[in-house]
């Protein structure tokens, strides 16, 4: 992503000199109208990983149930307690709502580039009429109303570059903050040793150990000598 957004970039700047030389006011144009593409591309993303975040629980139900039922390990209790019906039917009930999440994120992914799509096409339909504007009142000359449409067509080309290397940037971004945001409550959750470990010992000796879980009323491990 970082490769192509930087060939984009150099494309993009390319095109930006010569749109400039021709007349100033088609680069912007040009720019504003790569916004709605941009804006469908960042914001499709968004709802895929919302989608994804909200169905997690749902997707490793799915993995542990396929692992239980076509796993070598075990097939000998799935077989002996007669579960296969029962996980297959958990499973596809797992599966439709899945499927159906799955289908709904793509609609809205659906309607939200279609819209993006339609706006760029109009608002590139208006660079182009400003474009014939500015050749019928001379501000570009005739000659280089060739070289203008062609930098505009490579200009649009090098920015859909960008906006796609610029989404999968932002896209890994959400992923990659949630990994690292586990690391830092990780950290924080992690106790510190207070001295290092032993070497060569022989026995370890637990005495009279006790454990409660958080809210509990009864300790799970209570008075445990080993």
């Amino acid at each position: 992503h970082v490769v192509d957004l930087i060939t984009g970039l150099v494309g993009l700047a390319a095109v930006g000199v010569t749109l400039t030389v021709l007349h100033p006011l088609l680069l912007p144009l040009l720019l504003i109208a790569a916004l709605p593409i941009g804006w469908a591309a960042v914001r499709s993303a968004r709802q895929r990983y919302l989608s994804l975040h909200q169905r997690v629980t749902r997707r490793r139900r799915i993995w542990m149930l396929e692992h239980l039922m076509a796993n070598r390990q075990t097939a000998a209790e799935v077989r002996a307690n007669t579960m296969a019906d029962f996980l297959l039917d958990r499973y596809r009930r797992v599966v439709a709502v899945e499927t159906a999440a799955d289908l709904d994120v793509v609609r809205q992914q659906t309607l939200t580039r279609l819209a993006g799509a339609a706006l760029g096409g109009i608002a590139t339909a208006g660079v182009y009429v400003v474009l014939g504007v500015l050749i019928l009142r001379g501000a570009v000359p005739l000659a280089a109303a060739a070289t203008a449409v062609l930098a505009l067509q490579h200009g649009g080309g090098a920015m859909q570059i960008v906006i796609l290397a610029a989404n999968g940037l932002y896209e890994d971004g959400l992923y990659f903050a949630d990994y690292t945001g586990f690391l830092e409550r990780a950290a924080d959750r992690r106790s510190a040793a207070s001295q290092p470990a032993p070497d060569n010992f022989t026995e370890i000796t637990l005495d009279q150990v006790s454990f409660h879980y958080p809210e509990a009323e009864r300790p799970a491990v209570d008075g445990v000598s080993l």
